[in-house]
């Protein structure tokens, strides 16, 4: 005889060693949106990019946006940003420059410094995983500032930035 419980919430002890968990016991599987899961993780909802299709040059103390994307997500979605790409010094001396990623005006994780010879090309990758956003549109960027003299970012490739969202 099959028995059905009907609830509006479902959740686990406030307090203890299973604070805020739903243990399902072992050999039991739970269905959601009629997918079965023996184990729940994070699943890719969207991917989005840009890739830069001119040069941009920087020469400033402010950081200036290289290249950016905007994405859409639910809350408590995690995103994956990465930004690659190359950058030029076409100046006859040594050139340095500071860059980090940012989520609209906030800076993700740490600077780098990158220092390129007369004439050569440097490769540049910084990743950041941005979690538990609320819901909304955000626009994600690659910034680079205080050349020195400066930087051409796209001169021998094509840089890009690229966000993933996952979620439930």
């Amino acid at each position: 005889m099959a028995s059905e419980l009907i609830v509006q919430n479902l959740k686990g002890p406030a307090s203890g060693s299973n604070a805020n968990k739903i243990i399902v016991p072992s050999g039991h599987k739970l269905s959601l949106n009629g997918e079965t899961k023996t184990e729940w993780g994070l699943s890719i909802k969207q991917k989005v990019q840009s890739i830069q299709t001119s040069y941009v040059t920087v020469n400033s103390a402010t950081p200036t946006t290289v290249m950016s994307v905007s994405i859409t997500v639910s809350a408590g979605s995690t995103v994956f940003v990465t930004a690659q790409g190359e950058q030029n010094n076409s100046d006859t001396g040594d050139a340095w420059q500071w860059h980090q990623l940012y989520r609209d005006s906030t800076a993700l994780g740490t600077s780098a410094i990158t220092v390129c010879r007369a004439g050569w090309n440097e490769e540049f990758h910084h990743s950041f995983w941005d979690e538990n956003l609320s819901a909304g549109t955000y626009t994600y960027s690659f910034k680079a500032w205080n050349g020195d003299p400066y930087m051409q970012y796209g001169e021998h490739s094509n840089p890009m930035i690229q966000c993933v969202e996952f979620g439930v």
